[in-house]
């Protein structure tokens, strides 16, 4: 006969073994689970740290000071992550209007959703390539090209922005990572008249300069030069039907002119805005939705054209040497001219008048290289306004490729 007593100790001896081994492993799981969560937390530190170690460039907040000390504006110079140099250097002069060191240039002008950062990508490309680049706020601009002192930027010339960008020059040449004797200027529309004319100068101080949308006349000479000539093809060529008059549809074929905007309240959708075009302010004053040569177009002109004869920016163009006769002066400079085929702002036909200069005066080292389908920004221009959006990776290759090539980075 089985001993029931017996059982029931051996059952409360075989629950008390099972219940001790359960907590056993309880706790081996705990521990298990732990010791994965710790192991887990210490290589995502570590990758974290990893990360940290491997970002491809650093930067100095710096600050570029004007006329004597009296004006100060932002600036910032990137630098390679690896090694304190000497690294080759980069100074980036803007173009005309409001702009930040970045360029800065809202969504509705970019055509992008962020707006584009030419200078910022610049500076980026090439400082994770070995360069150090600084870049500046034009006087009277702050952060995303914000004016912060309207009378600063409005009162400037060309000359007085040819100094500030030589006092940024001094700032970048002080910096303790930068190679002297490997300096290049880069400038992008106005900042390319404003190049070579620092370079002309300071010809012992600059070994490579890069023009950007660049112009062979003085900007006045290129903006009269492109009002008169449109005017002459408004009546000659567009004017198909030769009315007198040119409709909306007619104008938006010819997108230099200049004589369209994107009408915004017709669509929502910004990839519909090229389609869809008003005149510009002041042109149709009968409301006519047509633009009469000779009743509305020319009197538009006149007032333009008095405008620009009375604003000291213009005037100061007007009173310099044009680019094509400023290159004479750069003997011993690099110089790589860089366009797009499609800007309408500077065309590429100033680009190629330049190369051409530089051919008959036997210059050691030019180069040009032009991209189909890019505008001012170099980025693809499309439809009856041109979209100021980021400059296209391969144009930062070609940069790069110039600035590294063997034969002139000695």
């Amino acid at each position: 006969m089985v001993d029931l007593g017996s059982l029931y100790t051996l059952d409360q001896k075989i629950s008390g073994t099972f219940s001790i081994s359960f907590l056993i492993i309880i706790a081996f799981i705990f521990v298990s689970s732990l010791l994965f969560i710790l192991l887990v937390l210490t290589v995502v530190n570590v990758n974290v740290n990893v990360y940290a170690q491997l970002q491809t460039i650093k930067s100095r907040d710096l600050v570029v000071s004007f006329e004597n000390n009296t004006i100060h504006s932002r600036a910032q110079l990137t630098l390679p992550a690896v090694s304190n140099g000497p690294f080759p250097g980069v100074l980036l002069i803007p173009g005309s209007g409001a702009a930040d060191m970045d360029e800065y240039l809202l969504p509705e002008l970019a055509g992008v959703e962020n707006g584009s950062r030419p200078f910022w990508q610049i500076a980026n490309y090439l400082s994770e390539r070995g360069f150090a680049v600084l870049r500046y706020d034009k006087r009277g601009v702050g952060e995303n090209s914000t004016i912060i002192d309207a009378n600063l930027l409005e009162n400037a010339t060309v000359n007085t922005l040819q100094n500030d960008a030589e006092e940024a020059l001094k700032v970048l040449m002080e910096q303790p990572e930068v190679d002297r004797n490997n300096i290049t200027l880069i400038g992008r529309s106005e900042g390319a008249v404003i190049v070579p004319r620092i370079a002309s100068t300071q010809p012992q101080s600059i070994k490579n300069i890069v023009l950007m949308g660049a112009s062979s006349q003085t900007l006045y000479d290129l903006v009269i030069e492109k009002i008169n000539r449109n005017i002459l093809l408004a009546r000659n060529d567009w004017d198909t039907n030769k009315d007198g008059s040119l409709s909306v549809e007619e104008t938006i074929m010819h997108p230099e002119a200049g004589w369209t905007v994107p009408d915004a309240s017709l669509s929502n959708n910004k990839d519909d805005l090229l389609a869809y075009q008003q005149w510009y302010p002041g042109i149709d004053t009968d409301s006519d939705n047509m633009m009469d040569i000779d009743a509305e177009l020319i009197p538009f002109v006149s007032t333009l054209l008095s405008q620009i004869e009375s604003d000291h920016w213009y005037q100061s163009h007007k009173q310099i040497q044009p680019t094509i006769e400023t290159i004479e002066n750069l003997v011993t400079q690099n110089i790589l001219t860089l366009q797009g085929e499609k800007d309408i702002q500077t065309t590429i036909d100033q680009a190629l008048l330049l190369e051409q200069k530089l051919t008959e005066l036997k210059h050691h080292d030019h180069a040009l290289i032009t991209y189909p389908g890019l505008g001012h920004t170099f980025y693809p221009a499309a439809g009856p306004n041109e979209l100021l959006g980021p400059i296209q990776e391969y144009v930062l290759v070609d940069l790069h490729t110039w600035l590294k090539d063997p034969d002139r980075d000695d």
